[in-house]
């Protein structure tokens, strides 16, 4: 399971609940000062370490078994989010069996890290808001309510606040153009959605600036200062950095057809674009039907452009977990088209026809990403990694230090302490790096061993490298193990 399914990041997580849980603080070596997580997940993940003595692999299998309980809780609340608004069972329940089994969704629940916990809390949230106008309910009490599952949402994953202004647009729609509201009213309130949402983010915003001077994550940071600096410091990995305009668009677009392509998203364009014109067609027959319906398409399309218009405009770091709160909205894409197709196609037989037909392609759909994904996994190279900490447990003496740019597994299996190198969760390398002083920092940190893939270590100049080690990995190339020598 390791070697296909669990990100390395997840050790991230493990290692600074398991400091935080055995008051070493919120660190992930044990020395330096870290942000670089998102909060919500890491509080339930060190409550989990108040009953485990220390890090092992019983963390492992309770975190993994927490992520899969809470996306089928999630589940349920698509299943009754569907329900408030469509009366077809069949196109609810296909818009949740493409949630449940999903194979992306699926195994990347996997992956150890919050995703599925922000995923969650946004369908908590939708259910909660879209409750309201099936009620016809809109109280103060309501919305704060919405606010604090914002705030949660936000608390769970950064980027949930791109879905969250999709809600918000939604909920100017209703307010102003159907109930025709004054914009001091919607003014209010929205007034009560900030500030509740506020005073559930205010803690971690306090404590961030306190202990990192910032109310940004270091990973963040990170990832931004990786995605426009990495020419400099790692030119074998510049090929997609400093490219005119045009090639990096290209290479946007080359990127987006490849996650596209996992996502099965060429089919559920078609899925989508179909009953859209249908539903057009149709209302120009019954002006006002389904504008419930039609509401909710729109407010989850707003919701899936936001999010992955952030990452793609972006130009760095992509991860596919970014992206699996994608499947929440396309499930309700798929429930809302189903029920277009069956409003406007009254005939018996060919509801059946359609229903068949879709549940055949999905199964095979599945079927053959699932396949790949059992075969390939989604990080094959991690075999490298984890043989890789058992050989740094028997060539690094106990007492000294080892860096990494990849640093979760190294730091999980090797017993040894393990300092992350690109800022993702060391707020004090994050100087360093914007210096261009990284040799300087592993010297006054006394950081003596450095193991990482070929390509993150060419900073180095090979006369200061006494090799240790090598292992190839498939696709990511050959990690080496080293120690650096003084000039």
């Amino acid at each position: 399971m390791l070697s296909t399914y669990i990100s390395d990041d997840m050790f991230y997580y493990l290692k600074i609940a398991s400091n935080i849980a055995q008051n070493h603080g919120v660190r992930f070596d044990g020395r330096n000062i870290t942000n670089g997580f998102h909060p919500l997940y890491m509080v339930i993940l060190v409550s989990f370490f108040k009953f485990i003595p220390h890090f092992s692999t019983h963390a492992i299998r309770i975190t993994l078994s927490f992520l899969a309980c809470i996306q089928i809780i999630t589940a349920y609340f698509l299943y009754k989010i569907s329900s408030l608004f469509i009366k077809n069972k069949f196109a609810i329940l296909i818009g949740t069996f493409f949630f449940v089994f999903h194979p992306f969704n699926f195994f990347a629940g996997l992956s150890g890290i919050e995703a599925p916990l922000a995923t969650f809390f946004l369908c908590l949230s939708m259910y909660w808001y879209l409750g309201m106008y099936s009620k016809k309910n809109v109280s103060r009490q309501k919305l704060i309510s919405l606010g604090a599952l914002f705030g949660l949402s936000f608390m769970a994953r950064t980027s949930a606040i791109f879905m969250i202004f999709g809600i918000l647009i939604d909920y100017c729609f209703h307010k102003m153009l159907i109930q025709k509201s004054k914009l001091y009213t919607v003014f209010c309130d929205f007034m009560y959605l900030g500030i509740t949402m506020f005073s559930v983010i205010a803690p971690w915003f306090l404590w961030s600036i306190a202990a990192c001077r910032t109310i940004f994550q270091d990973s963040m940071n990170a990832i931004k200062f990786w995605s426009t600096h990495i020419t400099a410091l790692i030119p074998t990995l510049s090929q997609k950095q400093g490219l005119p305009l045009k090639k990096k668009i290209i290479w946007m677009i080359e990127t987006a057809y490849q996650i596209f392509f996992d996502f099965n998203i060429v089919f559920l364009l078609v899925l989508f674009l179909v009953p859209l014109l249908f539903w057009i067609l149709h209302w120009f027959k019954k002006r006002n039907a389904g504008i419930a319906q039609i509401s909710l398409f729109y407010t989850t399309s707003l919701m899936t452009v936001m999010l992955w218009g952030f990452y793609f405009c972006h130009l760095g770091h992509i991860q596919h977990w970014y992206f699996l709160s994608s499947f929440l909205c396309a499930s309700l894409f798929i429930s809302i088209s189903f029920f277009i197709i069956f409003e406007f196609f009254k005939n018996t037989f060919m509801r059946y026809s359609i229903k068949t037909f879709a549940v055949l392609i999905l199964i095979y759909a599945f079927l053959l990403q699932g396949n790949s994904i059992i075969r390939y996994g989604f990080y094959p190279w991690h075999k490298g990694h984890l043989k890789m900490a058992k050989i740094i447990n028997q060539k690094v003496p106990q007492n000294e230090f080892v860096g990494s740019f990849n640093a979760g597994i190294y730091s999980a299996f090797s017993g040894r302490t393990v300092t992350n190198l690109d800022g993702v969760a060391n707020h004090s390398i994050l100087p360093f790096l914007k210096n261009g002083g990284l040799l300087q920092y592993l010297e006054q940190e006394n950081i003596r061993y450095i193991v990482d893939y070929q390509d993150f270590t060419d900073f180095i100049p090979n006369d200061r490298k006494i090799i240790l080690w090598q292992e190839n990995t498939p696709i990511m190339g050959t990690i080496i193990l080293f120690k650096l020598v003084s000039e």
